[in-house]
C-alpha cells in the first residue's frame, strides 16, 4: 500500500511539507558577472524553418544570470569560484553546468514555458525526485535548491529553477557502443533493478506528485481520479478545451480537418467507447496507477566510468507522472525491448485503448480524420477484440466511409510527406536545424515547393483538392499536404529540380536520381552557384557543383546509349569498369555510373595489364571506360578478356565558360539505397584480392559518420593526393567532402615538393589526408630541402594553419608522427578502417584525444568489439588482445560472387571479422596490433606485435623503413625477422648492434633475431607491405 504520509488533495497526490530553504546571499568577493562568453537568456542552438521568431521567443528566459551564479556558490561553501560554464539547450529546459574550482560540477535547470504549466512543472519534478529518493534506492542527483515561483521576493534569480548536483559517472551514450554484449546485458539488468523499485510503488490515483503545500493552482486542476474512466475523461476534456470558439480561416483548411462541431461529436463518441472498454477486466488488469520515467534514453542514464554496467545516476524526471500501466507500454528505452508476457499484454492494451485516446486530446491539431479512423477501426473489430455488447460508435454508411477513406488518404500522405521533407531538408519534424543551415535550407525548401507545385499542376491523374499557396513550406503542416498528394501517395517524394520550369529545360540532359550525394551537390549548387567542387591541377581548371551535375547527366546519357539502354534508363546494377586519372574526369565518370544505376569498378592507374585483367575478369563488367591517357591499354585489355566487353572512349571534360550559368539537370525519384554501388578490390596483402561490394546506403553512412566526427564544412579545402581505387581516397577524400560542400583540389599523384609549396600559401587549404609513407617523405623532403632555408618559416606556418591532417591505411610509426609534429605543430589524427567497412574507429578532433599509438574510439553509429580467436568470446578486460569485429551500416554487402567467403567473414550474430587484432585501454581507445595472420608473431610462448617492433625500430635514426615478419622455427615456433632499408649515407647495420640498441626499448623476446638489409621495401599504392611476399622473396624455404 502507499505510504500514509502521502496526502490526496483534490485528486492530486501530495507529499508532506518539506523544510524551507534559505536564500541568504553570501558575498564571496565577486560580482559573478557573466564572463563565460555565452548568452544565457536566448536560444542559440538552432533555428526553425517556420515561425522561427516565434519559436525562439518561446524559448527566451528572462532571469538574472549573475544571481544564479552567486546562488550556486552559496550552495557550495567548499568552492569559491566558478571556472567554467556550459549552456545546454534542451527541448523544455535551459541547462547550465557550472564547473567549480574544487572540481565539482553543479547543474542548474530553468524550465521553458514549453515545459508545462507555470509553477506546477517544477514543483512536481522536485516532489517526484524527493519522493523517489525517500522510497527507493534509485541514484538521482541531490537537489540543492529550487523555486517554482519566479516572482517570489526570495527568488533573486527571477525564474523558476532547480539547482542540483551533477550525476556521477558518464552518460551511457558515451559508453554504449564500446560495451561488449554481456556488459550491455549487465547494464540493462542494473537499469531494470533500479526502475523496478519505481514501478513497484503503489498509488491510489492517477496524477502528479506535489508537496502538500504545493502551488495554489493545484486547487483549480481537474483531478484525474482513481479509475481508468476518470483518466480517459480527463484527456478527452483536455481535447475539448483545445477546440477554438471560432475558426476564422476555416476555408483554408483541408476537408479532413473537420469542423468544430465534428470534433465535439467525435470526442463525445470516444468518451462513450472508452467507458465501454474500461469495463473490460483485461483493460482494468493493466490499468494500475504506475509511476515511470517517460524519457528514458542513454543520455538520461549515467554509468560508472570504471564499470559501465553499474548505473550511477538517472536524471530528468520532469515529465514523470502516475498513469495507467498500459500507458507506458510504448515507452521502450532506446537500448532495450520488453519480452515478458505481461509487457505484451500491456502493449496490446495500449494499442486498443490509445489508438484513439491519444488523438483525442490533440484532435484539433491533427484533424478529425485521425480520431474518426481509429473509432471506425475499433467499431469494425469490436467483436474480434472481445468486447461485450455493441460498440457505442455507429459505423458510417458506405458513402460516408468512402469519403472518410479519401480524407484519411490525404491525411496519411500529409504526414508521410512531412516526414520525407524533413529528411530531405535534414531538419527535425518541427523544422529545427543548426543555425548555420537556415539560409541554405530555406532556399532549398522554396525550390522544392516550386517543383512539387509544378508536378501537381501538370499531373493528369490529380483527383484531390487543389493547391492553395506557398503555405505548404516545410516543416509541412498536415493541412497543406494535399498539394503534394500525387507523389506522396506513391510513397516516394519526387526531388525538385533547380527551380527552373521543367518544360523549359533542355531535353538533352538526362535526369539525376535523388541520391543523398547528388542532392547535397544540388543544394551546394543552388545555394552558391560559384561554389567550386573540384580543382583539377592537371587541367589547371576548376569546376562548380553545378557543372559537375550537368556533366554527370551528359555522361550518364552516353553510357546508356553505348549499352542501348536508353528506354529503361537504368543499368540495373551492371558493373562498369573505368580507368581514369585522378581528377575531375574521374569524379564525373564515377557519378555518371551511379546516376545510371550501375556499380563502379575503379581500376588502379598504376597496375600492370596482368593485374587489371584480374580485376576485369573477376568483376565481369558490362562496359570499360578508358580515358585518353590510358588509350594504349585498350588493345592488351581487349586481347586479355575472355568475353567480348565493349569499350568506351571518354572525352575529357573542360571548364564551362560561364559556370554560374550552367543549367542543372532534372532530378528523378530516389533510387533504393540498398542497391549495389561500388566494387573495390581488397589490397590482397594476406590473400587474393576480392571484389568488395558496398551499397549506396553503406557509402552514405561511411561518409556521413566522418562528416560528423571530423566536421567537414563548405569552408574547407582538401588537397587530394590519394589513389582512387581505395576507400581512403574515394570515401574520405571525395564523397564525404562533396556531401559537405568541401572544395577538393585533385593532384594526379603525390609530390612532396608540390605539397610543401602549396602549404606555404597559408590558408589556401585546410585539410590533408595521406598514408604514413607520404608523411615520411614529407618529413624527409623538409629536412633535405627546406630546413634552414628562407622557405622554412612559411612552410611551418602554412602547415600549422591546417585544420585537419589525417593518417591512415597503414600503421603510423611513432617517430614519423613525432617528427611531423615537430615541423608542423600538427598532431596527426589516426583512424582505423578497411575496404569492407570504410572507417570504423577514429581519434578525436581535440589534440588531447589523439593518443600515441591509438586509432581512437568507434565512430558514430559503428559498433566495435574484441573477441578471442579460439573461443569467439567477447574480450571484456582492458589491455588484452582481441580480434576486431565490426557491426553497423558501414559494413559491406558481399564479396563479389564469393558467397562462401562472405559467410566465413561474419559471425553467426552478424559481426564482421576484420582479421585485425587490437587491445582497448580503460578509456575505450583502441590500439591496433596488426593482422592476425601476419602481424602477430608467436615466439617461445609469447605473442609479439610486429607493428610494435616496427615502431620501436623506426625510432633509430639509421633506419628509414622496416618490415617485421615471423619466420617458422622448430624450436621457437617463430623467429622475429626484420627487413630494413637504411637511411642513405649510414654504415651497414649489423644484427648485434641492432639488438644492443633495442634492449632499452623493448623486452628481449621481441627483438629481431634475423636481419635482412635491402635497398627498397615494396609497398602497394596505400603504403601497405605484403608480408607474405616479403617472406617468399627473402626466405623462400621458410
Amino acid at each position: 500500500m502507499v505510504s500514509e504520509s502521502i496526502i490526496l488533495i483534490t485528486g492530486v497526490l501530495m507529499l508532506p511539507v518539506s523544510s524551507s530553504f534559505s536564500f541568504t546571499i553570501l558575498d564571496k568577493g565577486s560580482d559573478s558577472s557573466n564572463d563565460f562568453n555565452i548568452d544565457p537568456h536566448s536560444y542559440t542552438s538552432g533555428r526553425w524553418l517556420r515561425h522561427d521568431k516565434l519559436q525562439r521567443e518561446s524559448r527566451y528566459i528572462k532571469f538574472d544570470f549573475d544571481a544564479l551564479c552567486r546562488r550556486v556558490l552559496e550552495l557550495t561553501p567548499e568552492a569559491d569560484a566558478i571556472t567554467a560554464c556550459q549552456k545546454i539547450e534542451g527541448g523544455f529546459n535551459r541547462v547550465f553546468i557550472f564547473h567549480l574550482n574544487n572540481a565539482k560540477r553543479i547543474v542548474a535547470r530553468l524550465p521553458l514555458t514549453l515545459a508545462g504549466p507555470a509553477r506546477l512543472t517544477t514543483a512536481s519534478e522536485v516532489a517526484t525526485v524527493k519522493y523517489l529518493q525517500t522510497k527507493t534506492r534509485v541514484p538521482i542527483p541531490e537537489i540543492l535548491d529550487w523555486s517554482d515561483n519566479a516572482t517570489d521576493d526570495c527568488n533573486l534569480v527571477g525564474s523558476e529553477y532547480i539547482i542540483m548536483e551533477h550525476a556521477d559517472g558518464v552518460q551511457l551514450h558515451q559508453k554504449w557502443q564500446s560495451l561488449a554484449g554481456d556488459q550491455k546485458i549487465r547494464c540493462i539488468q542494473s537499469i531494470y533493478e533500479n526502475l523496478k523499485e519505481v514501478v513497484d510503488l503503489e498509488f491510489p490515483s492517477f496524477g502528479s506528485l506535489y508537496y502538500a503545500n504545493g502551488p495554489p493552482d493545484l486547487d483549480n486542476r481537474r483531478p484525474l481520479g482513481s479509475n481508468i474512466v476518470d483518466f480517459s475523461d480527463g484527456l478527452i476534456d483536455a481535447g475539448l478545451s483545445r477546440l477554438p470558439p471560432t475558426v476564422p480561416d476555416a476555408g483554408s483548411r483541408p476537408s479532413y480537418h473537420g469542423t468544430i462541431q465534428a470534433h465535439m461529436n467525435l470526442l463525445g463518441h470516444a468518451r462513450k467507447v472508452l467507458k465501454q472498454m474500461s469495463a473490460d477486466p483485461r483493460i482494468q488488469g493493466v490499468a494500475t496507477p504506475l509511476l515511470f520515467h517517460s524519457d528514458l534514453h542513454k543520455r538520461n542514464i549515467f554509468v560508472s566510468e570504471d564499470d559501465p554496467s553499474i548505473v550511477s545516476g538517472i536524471i530528468d524526471w520532469q515529465a514523470a507522472s502516475i498513469e495507467p500501466a498500459w500507458w507506458h507500454a510504448d515507452e521502450v528505452p532506446d537500448f532495450a525491448m520488453p519480452s515478458e508476457s505481461g509487457s505484451n499484454l500491456c502493449l496490446q492494451a495500449f494499442e486498443a485503448c490509445t489508438q484513439f485516446l491519444t488523438p483525442s486530446y490533440r484532435t484539433w491539431k491533427d484533424g478529425a480524420v485521425a480520431l474518426r479512423d481509429d473509432l471506425i477501426a475499433t467499431a469494425q473489430d469490436w467483436e474480434e477484440l472481445g468486447f461485450a455488447g455493441q460498440c457505442a460508435y455507429p459505423l458510417p454508411t458506405p458513402k460516408e466511409l468512402a469519403r472518410h477513406k479519401k480524407e484519411f488518404k490525404l491525411f496519411v500522405a500529409a504526414h508521410d510527406l512531412k516526414r520525407d521533407l524533413a529528411s530531405l531538408l535534414d531538419t527535425a519534424t518541427d523544422g529545427w536545424m543548426p543555425a548555420e543551415q537556415l539560409e541554405t535550407t530555406t532556399q532549398t525548401n522554396k525550390e522544392m515547393f516550386r517543383e512539387m507545385l509544378h508536378e501537381v499542376l501538370i499531373n493528369e491523374d490529380m483527383e484531390d483538392e487543389p493547391v492553395t499557396d506557398e503555405a505548404v513550406l516545410s516543416p509541412l503542416p498536415p493541412s497543406a499536404c494535399p498539394v503534394l498528394l500525387p507523389k506522396a501517395k506513391m510513397g516516394v517524394l519526387s526531388e525538385p529540380s533547380n527551380g527552373v520550369n521543367p518544360q523549359t529545360q533542355s531535353p538533352e540532359l538526362a535526369s539525376i536520381p535523388s541520391l543523398p550525394l547528388f542532392l547535397a551537390a544540388k543544394n551546394h549548387a543552388q545555394t552558391n552557384p560559384e561554389k567550386v567542387a573540384v580543382i583539377d591541377t592537371t587541367k589547371h581548371q576548376q569546376f562548380t557543383f553545378g557543372q559537375l551535375l550537368a556533366d554527370t547527366a551528359a555522361l550518364k546519357k552516353q553510357i546508356l546509349e553505348q549499352l542501348k539502354l536508353t528506354e529503361t534508363g537504368d543499368l540495373q546494377e551492371r558493373r562498369i569498369a573505368f580507368l581514369t586519372p585522378n581528377g575531375y574526369d574521374y569524379v564525373v565518370t564515377q557519378w555518371a555510373i551511379w546516376a545510371a544505376g550501375g556499380v563502379t569498378v575503379p581500376l588502379c592507374t598504376t597496375h600492370p595489364v596482368k593485374e587489371l585483367l584480374y580485376t576485369i575478369g573477376d568483376s565481369d563488367p558490362s562496359l570499360i571506360i578508358l580515358h585518353p591517357s590510358f588509350a594504349h591499354f585498350e588493345t592488351p585489355l581487349r586481347e586479355g578478356t575472355k568475353n567480348s566487353i565493349p569499350f568506351m572512349d571518354l572525352d575529357p571534360f573542360t571548364q564551362s565558360v560561364a559556370p554560374t550559368a550552367v543549367q542543372l539537370p532534372p532530378f528523378s525519384s530516389q533510387c533504393p539505397l540498398d542497391r549495389r554501388a561500388l566494387m573495390i578490390y581488397t589490397s590482397g596483402t594476406t590473400s587474393s584480392p576480392k571484389g568488395c561490394v558496398t551499397t549506396h546506403k553503406n557509402i552514405t553512412f561511411q561518409a556521413e559518420c566522418l562528416v560528423k566526427a571530423w566536421k567537414y564544412a563548405p569552408s574547407d579545402h582538401l588537397i587530394h593526393v590519394l589513389p582512387l581505387h581505395h576507400v581512403h581516397g574515394i570515401i574520405n577524400g571525395l564523397t564525404a567532402s562533396f556531401i559537405s560542400g568541401v572544395t577538393v583540389e585533385m593532384h594526379p599523384k603525390f609530390d612532396p615538393k608540390v605539397i610543401w609549396s602549396r602549404w606555404q600559401d597559408r590558408g589556401s587549404s585546410t585539410m590533408f589526408m595521406a598514408v604514413p609513407t607520404i608523411y615520411s617523405r614529407l618529413v624527409d623532403y623538409f629536412e633535405a630541402h627546406i630546413r634552414g632555408t628562407e622557405q622554412e618559416s612559411a612552410a611551418r606556418d602554412g602547415a600549422r594553419a591546417l585544420r585537419l591532417v589525417v593518417s591512415g591505411s597503414a600503421a603510423l610509426p611513432t617517430p614519423i608522427k613525432a617528427k611531423f609534429a615537430e615541423i608542423t605543430g600538427q598532431t596527426l589524427l589516426e583512424r582505423y578502417g578497411m575496404t569492407e567497412i570504410g572507417m570504423a574507429i577514429s581519434c578525436g578532433l581535440e589534440v588531447e584525444q589523439r593518443i600515441d599509438g591509438s586509432v581512437g574510439w568507434p565512430l558514430p553509429g559503428v559498433q566495435v568489439r574484441l573477441t578471442e580467436k579460439e573461443t569467439g568470446q567477447v574480450v571484456e578486460s582492458v589491455d588484452e588482445d582481441g580480434q576486431i569485429e565490426i557491426k553497423g551500416d558501414n559494413v559491406f554487402l558481399e564479396y563479389w560472387r564469393r558467397p562462401e567467403a562472405t559467410v566465413k567473414e561474419f559471425t553467426t550474430d552478424g559481426w564482421f571479422k576484420t582479421g585485425d587484432v587490437a587491445r582497448r585501454d580503460a578509456s575505450g581507445a583502441y590500439f591496433i596490433q596488426g593482422r592476425a595472420s601476419v602481424d602477430l608473431i608467436k615466439s617461445g610462448g609469447y605473442k609479439i606485435s610486429a607493428l610494435e617492433v616496427e615502431r620501436k625500430m623506426l625510432g633509430l635514426d639509421i633506419i628509414q623503413e622496416v618490415a617485421v615478419v615471423g619466420l617458422a622455427d622448430e624450436e621457437w615456433g617463430q623467429r622475429v625477422a626484420a627487413v630494413v632499408k637504411q637511411r642513405p649515407g649510414t654504415e651497414p647495420l649489423e644484427l648485434q648492434n641492432l639488438r644492443t640498441q633495442l634492449k632499452q626499448e623493448m623486452a628481449p623476446y621481441k627483438i629481431p633475431t634475423v636481419l635482412k638489409l635491402v635497398d627498397n621495401i615494396e609497398r602497394n599504392a596505400m603504403g601497405k607491405v605484403n608480408k607474405k611476399t616479403i617472406i617468399q622473396k627473402y626466405w623462400p624455404s621458410a
